[in-house]
């Protein structure tokens, strides 16, 4: 190894990357599974083929097929259906052994990448001490298909991908520095879905010490037949289009194009402009919905996330999770259709959607209701808030199981809350606040990055100090399990509020909380809007 050109040996070869400062190692593009391509398309990953020689890993590697999500383009990466790369960040490759943490990117499961700028690993890395992992993952039909009817095709296959790749960790990490006993896994939005997801996929067991998940999806984890009907509505608009292309003077299919036929057939290329419509479709006809998210599968993912941790099966592992303030807003835009249930056609279809609704108890966390700012407060809840606490209370809660073990680790692992309340300049002045994904500059430290400086407009001192103690806390999380402020226990249920004065609130969000106790929606489908 020379400090010109790092070269670390990995389970399949050989891998060079480079330095960019004193005391940081980046190595980019490392493949952690086979090429998810020909007879491997819809099949769990793979080991990746041994090489011979020293791989370079200095550029990154292509990202998954997507399609992009709103009005700004995160990657300019190229897109491949061989996309299982990895990339690493790490503070020094001697010494003593330095904390992991695996990042999992959002994207609502359709777009994104490991590779985005927001996520340089660099300023974590060097600050903390620590070693970065980012990670690309299969998105959309190709990772998040639910077909049972074909046996071919794997189940939850993005997710398997994840596992897949903390196993790369468990087995290569310690020869770019990193303690593979220590490894935390965070993500935001889809990512902290994952995140929440892995913590009751039994596979995932002993590959991660501690989980951070940021403005979770928590109960976007379809049960088995809501999600073959969604996969179902997928491939019946991917076939219909495949059929026009290839009868274009008929409106009628033949024995050929059935379903597995189109699916392993059709360019990966043209399948992903199919995500964004479906996202759109089911985001319509089910709203609260996301057109792609795990699946109760019962191998897998064998039950429910939030019913796994009420159950007592997930709290041995210590979490940190939460929210931004104004989580909805970024979604919303006047006479558009929005992907989260704001209009109140919308809300109360979601409602008439799900047996026995308690739609008068809920909505009086909503005060002003119809009006767009309790609108835009009930769509946030929905689909990140309401279900954060749900979770934050499963975790602290011993009174729904009976199992003397499971009660033990829920009070052992401790849960630690947040609510992100800083709005930088550009999102007050686009009326956002402090919306989705407002708080991840700060903590990757890109507030002068490509995307960052769009939010953070200006650096000052008060601004780059909010920074630099969100850093300090997930860095401290992941070291110790202690982020700094006090844990989320039912006598006080703390949060951590994030802005320029920080404070600690008990029993924040106690209107939610109360009004929606443990419901959550169902996935029938509700007519269209």
């Amino acid at each position: 190894m020379t400090e010109e050109a790092p070269i670390v040996t990995t389970t399949s070869g050989a891998v060079r990357g480079t330095v960019r400062s004193p005391g940081l190692f980046i190595w980019r593009g490392i493949p952690y599974a086979a090429p998810p391509v020909g007879p491997l398309r819809f099949k769990a990953p793979q080991p990746v083929k041994p090489w011979d020689g020293v791989l370079d890993t200095t550029r990154f590697g292509a990202d998954a097929i997507r399609s992009v999500l709103g009005d700004i383009k995160m990657s300019v990466m190229p897109e491949s259906e061989d996309c299982l790369f990895l990339n690493v960040w790490s503070s020094g490759l001697k010494g003593p052994a330095r904390p992991v943490m695996v990042y999992i990117h959002g994207g609502a499961y359709i777009d994104g990448s490991g590779s985005i700028p927001l996520y340089n690993g660099r300023h974590l890395a060097q600050r903390g001490d620590v070693v970065v992992v980012t990670i690309n993952y299969r998105l959309g039909a190709l990772g998040y298909l639910y077909m049972p009817s074909i046996p071919s095709m794997d189940s939850n296959l993005g997710l398997r991908d994840q596992v897949f790749a903390l196993e790369w960790v468990r087995d290569n990490i310690a020869a770019f520095g990193g303690d593979p006993d220590n490894v935390t896994i965070f993500g935001e939005s889809a990512g902290g879905n994952a995140v929440t997801t892995l913590l009751a996929v039994p596979s995932a067991r002993g590959l991660f010490a501690r989980a951070i998940a940021q403005s979770p999806t928590v109960t976007h984890v379809w049960p088995a037949e809501l999600g073959a009907a969604i996969s179902a509505e997928f491939c019946a608009a991917l076939v219909a289009a495949a059929a026009k292309a290839k009868y274009p003077t008929t409106t009628t299919t033949t024995a050929s194009d059935d379903v597995e036929t189109v699916l392993r057939e059709i360019s990966a290329v043209d399948i992903g402009p199919f995500y964004g419509s479906h996202f759109r479709a089911v985001a319509a006809s089910r709203p609260g919905w996301s057109g792609f998210s795990p699946v109760v599968d019962g191998t897998f993912l064998p039950m429910d996330p939030l019913d796994a941790t009420r159950a007592g099966l997930t709290a041995d592992i210590p979490l940190l999770l939460g929210t931004n303030r104004d989580e909805a807003a970024l979604f919303y835009k006047k006479n558009q259709p929005c992907a989260l249930p704001v209009s109140e056609a919308q809300i109360e279809a979601v409602f008439s959607a799900t047996a026995s609704a308690p739609r008068d108890r809920v909505l009086r966390a909503y005060p002003t209701y119809p009006s767009l700012a309790a609108r835009l407060q009930f769509a946030g809840d929905i689909v990140f808030g309401a279900a954060t606490l749900q979770l934050a209370e499963a975790r602290t809660t011993t009174t729904t199981t009976t199992n003397t073990t499971a009660k033990k680790q829920q009070l052992a692992a401790k849960t630690y809350l947040y609510r992100f309340d800083y709005a930088p300049l550009a999102a007050r002045i686009l009326g956002l606040g402090a919306t989705h994904g407002t708080e991840l500059p700060l903590v990757f430290g890109t507030t002068a990055g490509a995307i960052g400086k769009q939010l953070y407009v200006f650096s000052f001192g008060r601004q780059r100090a909010l920074g630099e103690r969100m850093m300090d806390a997930w860095i401290g999380f992941a070291r110790t399990g202690e982020p700094g402020w006090a844990a989320y226990e039912p006598e006080k249920r703390v949060t951590k509020v994030w802005d320029f004065v920080d404070r600690e609130v008990d029993d924040l969000g106690k209107d939610v909380r109360t009004a929606w106790g443990d419901w959550r929606v169902e996935g029938a489908p509700a007519a269209k809007l």
